[in-house]
């Protein structure tokens, strides 16, 4: 309220999917050709794993949407199926690390995503 009573409009953006492992490290691994085991062999978030890690931000990013009317825009969509997230896209790493989008990442989700039309057309 304070900040719309400034004549600004508002929007969320929420955080991307997490990991609980080095995606970006996990990716170049597998780019080298590295043998690859266990269960995060594939550089997948898995969306199970992701909605238990941050299981309070989603509530919270919940409660933002319902009780404040804001837009809070989700790249869970656009990256996940039921099952899991996608790390890259075309041979570019979406994430540096367990949880931050490298830069090439963020630019390949804001144009496939067309973010800035998203948020121009959500904010209120």
């Amino acid at each position: 309220e304070a900040v719309r009573a400034l004549g600004r409009r508002v929007v969320v953006v929420a955080p991307p999917p997490v990991a609980s492992f080095d995606i970006g490290d996990c990716l170049e691994r597998k780019a080298r050709g590295s043998l690859m085991l266990g269960r995060y062999s594939d550089c997948k978030i898995y969306v199970s794993d992701y909605r238990r890690m941050r299981s309070r931000t989603l509530e919270l990013l919940n409660q933002v949407a319902m009780k404040a009317d804001v837009e809070v825009i989700s790249y869970h969509d656009f990256l996940c199926d039921h099952t899991t997230c996608k790390t890259e896209i075309d041979g570019t790493f979406l994430y540096r690390d367990s949880g931050h989008l490298s830069y090439e990442g963020s630019e390949v989700i804001a144009r496939k995503t067309r973010l800035a039309e998203r948020l121009i057309r959500s904010a209120r």
